[in-house]
């Protein structure tokens, strides 16, 4: 299945957008890092919003998935569009209200500075359909959990992306000096922190 990170500025007019495949081998998840798509500063939201929903309706990013039945039916394949991880600011969910206004499924993470409750999360229910929900976790969870994908060698990243330096940003988190940097690394880490710490959401 496909997965679109999308990591905001704090004014939504700016914003990187990652695009990574998941795929299972030996019953664990593996992350393949397809591309990166950058909004400069002074971006018009509804552009970039745009561009997210064009991603979702992408035919070349859904997967198509096998479904079977309890009470014996025929199995059937079913479409499964890419699901996408965004972050929120605080408790703003306006613009992730927006997409599943326009019945555009959407995960919003907010990426705390300090979160005073180690190692844990939170979760708001947005509503009883599969719209996605909101979660409040620490910007450290996020990193941590990318963290550990890399040293159990469990993420790719395609051959384009490798000549501006991406696979070193992204396994040398230490050496990063710059926020362009930084909101790389949160673009990638939102949608394999969903992965990694939330239960799988059907939406079929």
């Amino acid at each position: 299945m496909f997965y679109i990170g999308a990591f905001f500025s704090e004014n939504y007019d700016q914003a990187i957008l990652s695009i990574i495949r998941q795929t299972l081998k030996n019953v664990k998840k593996h992350y393949h890092l397809i591309n990166l798509q950058y909004f400069k500063p002074g971006t018009d939201y509804f552009e970039i919003e745009k561009q997210l929903i064009s991603l979702f309706n992408n035919k070349e990013l859904a997967a198509k998935k096998r479904v079977f039945s309890q009470d014996r039916r025929p199995a059937r394949n079913i479409k499964v569009m890419p699901g996408i991880v965004m972050n929120f600011w605080n408790r703003d969910t306006s613009k992730i209200d927006r997409l599943r206004g326009q019945n555009i499924p959407a995960e919003g993470i907010s990426m705390l500075d300090a979160w005073i409750k180690d190692n844990q999360w939170e979760k708001e229910e947005y509503s009883t359909i599969c719209l996605g929900h909101n979660y409040y976790t620490g910007k450290s969870d996020l990193l941590k959990a990318l963290q550990k994908v890399i040293e159990q060698k469990r993420i790719t990243i395609d051959n384009h992306l490798d000549t501006p330096g991406i696979y070193d940003l992204l396994y040398n988190q230490n050496q990063i000096k710059m926020k362009k940097d930084l909101d790389i690394i949160y673009a990638v880490s939102l949608p394999i922190w969903f992965k990694e710490t939330i239960r799988i959401i059907k939406r079929y």
